[in-house]
């Protein structure tokens, strides 16, 4: 054993040294972001969890204003950040077959799950993924969701009545987690948890074996597995191999439970089973159709679930955007009976606006891998030809929170998109899931899970701040991948009679 390891690090001694090009940008012309620092680069502070992915983005982005790019380093290896609006439009849709993917490696053998995540492929095997992915996330198949959600936003309103007396302080990311479970549950497998009431529940063994949290050791890991000798040994994955497990036992034992039932539902498996009736090829195997249900379950638990809890405490500590939302959602409800359609929540100009300035404020960057060498232009410079293998980093994050952009950016202030204010803004300069063929493809379905659930609340609940929560949120550096908010985010639930 010890012997492995000596020689491990040895090869990633040999790797790093090999690898370390510190004057690469330097002979481009291109700047560099202060803080460099041998091994680790520009990223030391993400690596020890001190810093959140987005602050050390943002630091590489503020240094050099006025520049289109800057360049950065990780373990040696050049990464470049690209700021200019037009170079993200040739990357992102103009030269997108050259950047089609976005650097991570997961190994299909460690993790057989998230490595068939459309997110992680590129090339022909995205293509085929997305395909795939697609006819689940039409209009028509959420106008099938959307009823099993809305019904779960009922559980989840029932649950805090029943918990409140008067007006009670909750953890709205514990509800958002209870939320996001019940409609994986109902949405994906054909499943009524009622997480709400149970506590547990055949989802929630899948839920409570996602983790997004990083440690130091994981970081380290994460840099340490570019060095191909260590991913030998320690295959690079993003699920464990009992989350694997669960996920693919729970999915097979829903499928033969509907084959041996014949029943018929409006669920992610349904559209699987359909779809496996014409496969002529022998994909859609149990491992096949247990990943497509991983790649909604990955967005619709964590990331939902942490904007559901964001919008909450931020709509607390704003009362008039509270109550002119929670008239447009009467208004709407008035209009059908009662009833919501995915056209009224897509519909819903003020909630949109609400949504869109939250995902401004709480977003992440977009990474890119160039795939072939490929030159592009520099607006007021020369070209510039990016070489095979050069991770790109699009600071979408900071464009959202840059002045230029958006005026007074940390302010919460829906108003920036209204269709006037849009229209005066540059393209690129707004982009939560990312842009071009590969923006993300679970992007309306999370839109839907989270706007259903602020529905049901602000139709049902009065919010306030909670003094047990610090506001401006601090981020989470633990979550490397993800936005949620450090601690628990409590605010107080008032019912509107």
């Amino acid at each position: 054993m010890w012997l492995y390891i000596v020689l491990g690090l040895i090869a990633l001694a040999l790797y790093v040294f090999k690898s370390c090009k510190y004057d690469y940008w330097e002979k481009k012309g291109i700047p560099i972001a202060s803080g460099n620092e041998w091994f680790f680069g520009h990223f030391r502070p993400l690596i020890l969890v001190k810093k959140h992915m987005n602050e050390v983005i943002d630091d590489i982005y503020k240094e050099f204003p006025n520049a289109p790019m800057v360049g950065y380093y990780v373990m040696g290896v050049p990464g470049l950040m690209v700021k200019d609006l037009d170079m993200i439009k040739t990357i992102l849709v103009s030269e997108f077959s050259s950047f089609n993917s976005n650097g991570f490696e997961i190994d299909k053998n460690a993790d057989r799950l998230a490595s068939a995540h459309p997110f992680v492929l590129k090339g022909d095997e995205w293509k085929s993924a997305r395909a795939q992915v697609t006819p689940s996330l039409s209009l028509v198949k959420l106008k099938g969701y959307l009823p099993s959600v809305l019904k779960v936003g009922d559980e989840m309103v029932k649950y805090v009545k029943n918990n409140c007396i008067g007006a009670t302080e909750v953890d709205v990311q514990d509800l958002a987690r209870m939320y996001g479970t019940d409609v994986i549950g109902s949405a994906i497998y054909g499943i009524e948890n009622n997480t709400f009431e149970n506590g547990d529940s055949l989802v929630s063994y899948i839920t409570r074996e996602i983790r997004f949290e990083r440690d130091v050791s994981d970081n380290i890991l994460l840099f340490f597995q570019r060095c191909p000798v260590i991913r030998s040994f320690y295959p690079a994955r993003f699920s464990s191999k009992k989350l694997q497990d669960v996920v693919v036992t729970v999915t097979r034992k829903v499928i033969q439970e509907r084959i041996a039932s014949g029943e018929k539902r409006n669920d992610l498996i349904q559209l699987l089973l359909i779809q496996k009736e014409s496969d002529t090829q022998g994909v859609f195997t149990d491992e096949y159709m247990s990943a497509q249900v991983f790649t909604i379950i990955g967005d619709l638990y964590d990331s939902a679930s942490n904007f559901i809890t964001i919008i909450l405490a931020v709509l607390s500590r704003h009362p008039v955007i509270q109550e002119k939302l929670r008239s447009e959602i009467k208004e709407v409800k008035s209009r059908n009976n009662g009833i919501f359609s995915v056209e009224d929540i897509e519909g819903a100009k003020y909630l949109e606006m609400v949504f869109n300035e939250t995902f401004r404020l709480f977003s992440f960057f977009i990474p890119r891998q160039c795939n072939n060498d490929c030159t592009i232009p520099v607006p007021g410079s020369k070209p510039i030809t990016i070489t095979k293998g050069t991770q790109i980093a699009i600071p979408a994050c900071s464009i959202h929170k840059d002045p230029k952009y958006y005026p007074d950016p940390e302010k919460f202030d829906p108003e920036r998109f209204t269709e006037e204010e849009v229209a005066k803004r540059p393209k690129f300069t707004y982009m939560p899931f990312g842009e071009g063929p590969k923006k993300c493809i679970g992007n309306r379905i999370v839109t839907l899970h989270i706007k259903a659930a602020i529905i049901k609340i602000l139709d049902n609940f009065k919010l306030t701040p909670s003094s047990k929560t610090k506001y401006p949120f601090e981020i989470d550096p633990r979550h490397t991948f993800t936005i949620r908010p450090k601690g628990d985010v409590w605010v107080t639930f008032e019912p509107i009679q």
